[in-house]
């Protein structure tokens, strides 16, 4: 890959995606564009604090084994993609950006708090939504660590890259 720049095609084909399944308010999907490419400024800084289970899910199924049980970022997108066209189920959802945006107050947080949200939040989405149909039959894994064994904001940004390479060119081709 030559240049700086070439994974701005897949992150505007994850907006695509953003638009395509609702996760979100239209006005927020600038915000990965504008903010997301800033989080390698950040090197070095821990992003600990923003890898945690934070959410509480808002269906009720097997897979919650306990009342104080979380989610993280990408469990919280997840819980939506698959429920959200459950008629029962779509009432008691928000989409998923839109909730964070709410909930974790996005609008007045720290820029790295932001940046690091919205760089989970493209992982979870690319992790989140189903692969294409022909890509269904092959088996596929995606590279790398997960979001709680990550530490620092360069690591979640190349995380973030890897994972949108491999949504977005090794899925797709």
């Amino acid at each position: 890959m030559s240049g700086d720049d070439w994974w701005y095609k897949y992150l505007d084909m994850f907006k695509k995606d953003y638009d395509n399944y609702a996760l979100g308010a239209e006005r927020y999907r600038y915000m990965f564009t504008q903010y997301f490419p800033r989080l390698l400024e950040y090197g070095g800084e821990s992003i600990n604090d923003f890898t945690q289970r934070l959410f509480a899910p808002k269906i009720s199924s097997p897979m919650v084994f306990s009342k104080n049980y979380k989610l993280d970022v990408e469990g919280l997108i997840d819980e939506y993609i698959y429920y959200k066209n459950d008629e029962e189920c779509k009432k008691l959802l928000e989409p998923p950006m839109d909730f964070m945006r709410r909930k974790l107050d996005l609008g007045n947080c720290s820029e790295l708090m932001l940046i690091a949200f919205l760089a989970l939040f493209i992982i979870g989405t690319c992790r989140g939504i189903p692969l294409p149909q022909d890509a269904e039959n092959q088996p596929f894994v995606f590279s790398g660590v997960g979001a709680s064994d990550l530490e620092t904001a360069e690591d979640l940004f190349y995380q973030t890259i890897l994972t949108l390479y491999e949504n977005y060119e090794v899925c797709t081709n």
